[in-house]
């Protein structure tokens, strides 16, 4: 028979081992992460033939999808839409459950008063609905004669193509949420709020989702905190883009981390995660930012004998050069962005301690087939640190 010392100490042992187990049951996400993406295009020309296979493979759950921008004109001193998406029957992806997401420019809500705000979110929501109906029209058709249809019977069982044809008979009843995209500041809060407040009204019993960006995410007594039903914290677009110092504007793990410690975790609202992929080059003329190119790739200059390389991003230009619509001059640099070798460890860590992982959408931005492939690894590690 044990002596009482020793059956204590197996009691105690037993019950650490309850409560530890206990404890880490309570800490695990009661729903799985939402593997998401943004589609950011104005025209969908993707070979489909990949797409689908590759959403399939990464388990891709989710889109966001702009719709349209929203910009103030002086001309017509009034906000007008910008750059709306077309061709939207070329892809596959509104196959998949999706998130209108309307981008809207500061500057906006710098001239906008309460009676033209109103005016404003009106037309936005009558727009997306609108936009919405040709979406549902241009699918119906294919979605009718689903029988003759091999490639979409390849990719969907017969039980997800029933859901999808039945959720297009009403495509815009079927969406849930709608986001809406701004990088606010402490002047146009107020005005802005106002906005999110009567387009809120607007779209019913829809969710209304915001992004924030890393500062106001941080310093939420100052910027507010926007009447919303979610958030999407954007992780990234941290750097001094114009500083010819800066090494990656669109990430850098010492830089985000700053913006995270105990205070600020736990955000008043539901919050999604907004992680970068992708990448640009940006152009200076001497210490002048000329631009972002967005078809930059360094993989491309590092084969290219017009380009000498002088750090591990930078390229400086031998001869003058036509990139696209942009004429670059002799000795003009470029600086290569990219978030494939970043330290997502860091941020990812940082953010497991900030954000309630249950149900959250670990959304990537942005769906680029032809930048994303060959970076699988790195994308399928993301998701993976969400689990």
């Amino acid at each position: 028979m044990l002596h009482a010392p020793i059956r204590f100490a197996i009691f105690a042992l037993m019950l650490f081992l309850l409560v530890a187990t206990s404890n880490c049951a309570n800490l695990a996400p009661k729903n799985p992460s939402i593997r998401s993406f943004y589609y950011w295009k104005t025209t969908q020309n993707y070979n489909d033939t990949i797409t689908m296979p590759t959403v399939k493979k990464w388990q891709v759950q989710h889109f966001y999808i702009r719709y349209f921008d929203v910009r103030w004109s002086e001309g017509y001193g009034m906000p007008i839409p910008d750059a709306p998406l077309s061709n939207y029957g070329n892809s596959y992806v509104y196959l998949y459950p999706f998130t209108p997401v309307i981008f809207i420019t500061n500057s906006t809500f710098e001239q906008l008063n309460d009676s033209t705000s109103q005016v404003l979110a009106t037309k936005i929501a009558a727009k997306i609905q609108d936009m919405t109906k040709s979406f549902e029209n241009a699918w119906q058709y294919e979605l009718e004669n689903i029988e003759d249809d091999d490639f979409l019977k390849q990719h969907f069982d017969d039980s997800t193509l029933a859901k999808i044809q039945k959720r297009y008979e009403d495509l815009y009843e079927s969406i849930a949420e709608i986001q809406i995209d701004c990088d606010w500041t402490e002047g146009t809060r107020k005005q802005y709020f106002t906005f999110l407040k009567q387009f809120k009204k607007q779209i019913g019993n829809k969710k209304l989702s915001v992004t924030v960006r890393l500062y106001p995410y941080k310093y939420r007594t100052k910027m507010g905190v926007p009447p919303a039903d979610r958030a999407m914290l954007m992780c990234y677009n941290t750097g001094q883009i114009q500083n010819p110092e800066t090494a990656n504007s669109i990430f850098d793990d010492q830089t985000i981390n700053q913006y995270f410690n105990t205070k600020t975790a736990n955000y008043p609202l539901p919050m999604d995660i907004g992680l970068p992929v992708f990448e640009w080059g940006v152009w200076f003329t001497g210490e002048t930012c000329r631009g972002i190119l967005h078809d930059m790739r360094q993989e491309n200059l590092e084969k290219d004998n017009h380009w000498k390389r002088e750090t591990d991003n930078t390229f400086r230009l031998q001869i003058d050069t036509v990139i696209g619509s942009n004429y670059m001059r002799e000795g003009d640099l470029v600086r290569c962005e990219n978030t494939w070798n970043a330290n997502w460890q860091s941020v990812i860590d940082k953010l497991h301690e900030q954000i309630p992982i249950d149900s959250t959408r670990i959304a990537l931005y942005h769906w680029d087939m032809d930048r994303i492939l060959p970076h699988e690894k790195t994308i399928l590690n993301i998701y993976k640190q969400f689990e």
